[in-house]
Formats: structure tokens, C-alpha cells, sequence
């Protein structure tokens, strides 16, 4: 698929499934590693004998700051089908945050359907409804495990990216009648449109469902309001604007000098804005 093809997906529909990203020799050991990083960041988890969590049929494992913690999808974040969109939307300096992974097990319920952050009504440091027709971020979800309507791929709702809002009412919504779900193999990545709406099926298969959630935007977008806490950025922030702490989401971790230094070249001035000093 065209980075042309992509970006008119992306235009008209608001998402598109960019197939075998990471390959297909490769993926498992990503996923596994994932689900191994997961466990140990979950440190309430335990294992059976079959290394599946015990008492979590209900708990979808989550790892903020992932590639802090874990590099092994690292080699695949500038992908040039996804930085070729990026860069056709933004310009040519594209950057990322650390992002997070996901381990949904069986029985992990669906969620509300949302648009990531700027583009959401509810924290302070927002883009503001209505919202021009413009595309500022792209969320990529990385299925690192086939993505099925029975194990709750992602759903979305196309054309909704160019909505004017993203309000509570549409967080409160438990289903849209134009929705539908991405689905694909191992390796493949879900690649959207910030604004559109979409959240998580529901995991009514036998086997957990992983992925992580990476961001692209242009260098212009600022990422003040979630900078670490205690940073000179975000506390001028505060200062500026009267906002207290609580106000603002928790702050995304500075990528260390020591994960940093071993990136890949090429992924490396994705992060280059986002290293420890």
C-alpha cells in the first residue's frame, strides 16, 4: 500500500490498516516480549503454569512509557509508509512520545468511544471545539496479536475525524451505528486520524489481545502539559495559566540517555525533544 493510498484513506475515512509492519519472522518475539515487559510492570500479577496471569480474566495490562522499559518494537517506528503520511500532513521534522502497551486479557470489557488527546473536551489544555478541519496528531495502534471482532480490535467510526467535537457525549455513547472494526494479522498497524472516534472491543476470546498505542505530530505541537512532573516546562505552565497539579494529566516520562543512545539511527530524531538532560 502507497503512502499516496494511505493518505487518502486517512483524508476521506479518517483511519487505514498498513499491513505487515513489523514482519512476520519478528512479531511474535515482539508480543511475547511485551507481555513479558507487562507482568513484570504489573507487579500484582501472577503467573500459571502456562504463564497466564491468575485472577486477571478482567484486568487489561497497561505500560506507560513503553519503549522505556522495552525497545524490541523499536526498529519498526519509522516505518516509511507511516513517516511518509506524517510527513505529507506535518512537514518533515516528525516527532513521538514513549507510548504505551497493552495486554487485554479474556473477559476485558469494551470502552467508550473517544478522540485522543488535544482533540477531547474534558482536560484543561485542549484544542478547543469547534475544531478546524485540520489533522494534527496521528495515533497508530499496533496489533501485536491478529486483532479479530471476537478478541475486540479497535473500533472506530469513520468520518467522525471531522467532527467539530469530541464532547462527553460521545465518550458516554456505548455504540455508534456507523462504527466498525479494524481487524488484521500479527504485525499490522491501525493508523488514524487523532479526532476520530474509537476505543476498545470487548475480548470475548480465549486469548489475550496485545498491542501498544504510539503518537506522530509535528514539531509545533506542544507537549507542555505533559511534560514530568516537577519540570521547569510544566511548572511554568502551571504558573501561567493557574491550572493545579491535579488538573493535568500525570506527566510522560523523559526518555533516559541509556535507551536513547541505543535507538536505532533512524528512530532516533523521533525522540531527540523527549531525552533526559
Amino acid at each position: 500500500m502507497s503512502v499516496n493510498k494511505i493518505l487518502d484513506q486517512i483524508k476521506l475515512h479518517g483511519w487505514c490498516v498498513i499491513p505487515r509492519v513489523i514482519p512476520k519472522n519478528k512479531v511474535d518475539m515482539v508480543r511475547e516480549s511485551i507481555i513479558s515487559s507487562a507482568l513484570t510492570y504489573n507487579e500484582k500479577a501472577t503467573v500459571d503454569e502456562y504463564g497466564k496471569p491468575k485472577k486477571l480474566s478482567h484486568k487489561n495490562l497497561t505500560i506507560r512509557n513503553l519503549i522505556n522499559v522495552n525497545q524490541s518494537f523499536a526498529p519498526y517506528l519509522a516505518d516509511k509508509r507511516i513517516l511518509g503520511v506524517a510527513k505529507k500532513l506535518f512537514g518533515p521534522y516528525i516527532r513521538m512520545r514513549t507510548g504505551k502497551g497493552f495486554v487485554e486479557y479474556p473477559g476485558t470489557k469494551g470502552g467508550g468511544l473517544h478522540g485522543d488527546g488535544p482533540f477531547n473536551q474534558n482536560p484543561p489544555i485542549r484544542v478547543f471545539a469547534p475544531y478546524q478541519d485540520a489533522t494534527m496528531q496521528l495515533t497508530t495502534v499496533w496489533m501485536l496479536s491478529p486483532f479479530t471482532k471476537k478478541n475486540g480490535g479497535t473500533i472506530l467510526v469513520p468520518g467522525s475525524h471531522r467532527s467539530e467535537t469530541n464532547g462527553t457525549a460521545v465518550q458516554s455513547l456505548k455504540s455508534h451505528p456507523g462504527e466498525v472494526q479494524a481487524t488484521g494479522p500479527a504485525g499490522s498497524v491501525i493508523l488514524f486520524d487523532s479526532r476520530l472516534w474509537h476505543t476498545n472491543g470487548p475480548n470475548n476470546s480465549d486469548n489475550p489481545r496485545v498491542g501498544m498505542v504510539m503518537l506522530y505530530f509535528p514539531w509545533w505541537l506542544s507537549q507542555d502539559a505533559v511534560m514530568p512532573i516537577g519540570t521547569a516546562t510544566r511548572t511554568s505552565l502551571l504558573e501561567e495559566t493557574g491550572l493545579q497539579e491535579h488538573e493535568l494529566k500525570d506527566g510522560t516520562a523523559l526518555v533516559p540517555k541509556n535507551v536513547y543512545t541505543k535507538l536505532p539511527l533512524d528512530v532516533k530524531p523521533l525522540f531527540r525533544h523527549w531525552v533526559e538532560t
